[in-house]
């Protein structure tokens, strides 16, 4: 019996069990150590398992085969992280709604608008893991009747000044969303089949759920000896493996893994106006432009994978 992970021996996203071993560290492997330091972990604390990497052969999805359970995790979130999640919330310099950012979430939500009827005031949308309620807020001040979970309880705290509403997990259900927006959260949790089967009960007829994940696609190409521990918190670089952080994104989607996901879900991609991409305000530059126009066929964003899928 393992004490602070659950080991994961088939594919957490289609429950295959075909799936094959990629990389094998031990916690006390120098690459690891040096990531923990960096992230100012304990690094003589596990005496468990290892991170071990596995490949579904069906689904495409890379994930670490044992992912910390509810202790460990609180431990992570909570305690370990705690100065990432604390803010001083009455400093003037706090600010979590910068105005690039809510820029983004507004070309984003307006995007999701535009999937529906014009008259979209009365749609209702759930940020799940919100956050500082960024995109929340922004929703809001586009009149959307608006709603975010989140499990750090400063960040819940601070929502609530802001005037959002938070809601329980358990209380998803007795909603009928017509958009759920999952940024940043699916590479976090054990079970993402799970979860996404959770709320897609909870979403109206025609309903959409909008996922952003870290981007899997090169993972493989990276994973070798030469291997240093910078490359797992890496971002946005070339040789980035910040998709298999060990502890933290405990799976790595690509297009395709996510994909098969929605399928297994009874979920359809959306393509009104070809792919979704989500950082679509840029400066008007030869290069951003042909970006725009090829994310609209194939899915070329290094940092993210982003997809909308809308229930049958």
């Amino acid at each position: 019996m393992l004490k602070y992970f659950n080991e994961r021996s088939k594919c957490p996203c289609c429950n295959s069990d075909h799936v094959s071993e990629l990389l094998r560290l031990e916690w006390g492997n120098k690459i690891l150590l040096d990531l923990f330091k960096y992230r100012k972990f304990p690094t003589d604390f596990i005496k468990e398992a290892s991170y071990i990497l596995m490949e579904c052969n069906r689904c495409c999805l890379i994930y670490q085969r044992y992912a910390p359970n509810n202790q460990l995790s609180y431990m992570i979130y909570n305690e370990w992280l705690k100065k990432r999640r604390l803010a001083n919330i009455f400093d003037y310099s706090f600010n979590p709604y910068t105005i690039k950012r809510t820029i983004t979430n507004f070309s984003q939500i307006n995007q999701l608008l535009n999937c529906f009827h014009p008259d979209s005031s009365k749609l209702k949308v759930l940020d799940f893991g919100m956050g500082w309620g960024g995109w929340c807020k922004a929703a809001q001040l586009m009149g959307l009747e608006v709603y975010g979970t989140e499990i750090s309880q400063s960040q819940i705290e601070f929502a609530k000044t802001q005037g959002l509403k938070v809601i329980d997990y358990q209380d998803i259900p007795n909603y009928n969303m017509d958009i759920i927006n999952l940024e940043q959260v699916l590479e976090h949790v054990e079970s993402p089949y799970q979860l996404l089967s959770y709320l897609v009960k909870s979403l109206s007829s025609q309903g959409l759920i909008q996922i952003s994940v870290p981007n899997a696609r090169y993972v493989k190409k990276y994973l070798n000896k030469n291997m240093k521990s910078e490359y797992f918190y890496a971002k946005g670089k070339k040789y980035s493996l910040n998709s298999i952080e060990p502890l933290q994104h405990v799976n790595a989607f690509n297009y395709e893994s996510l994909i098969y996901i929605g399928k297994l879900l009874g979920l359809k991609e959306y393509r009104k106006n070809g792919n979704y991409y989500k950082d679509n305000i840029k400066l008007l530059t030869f290069k951003n432009l042909l970006i725009n126009y090829l994310n609209r066929y194939i899915p070329i964003n290094r940092k993210r994978t982003n997809i909308i899928f809308q229930k049958k």
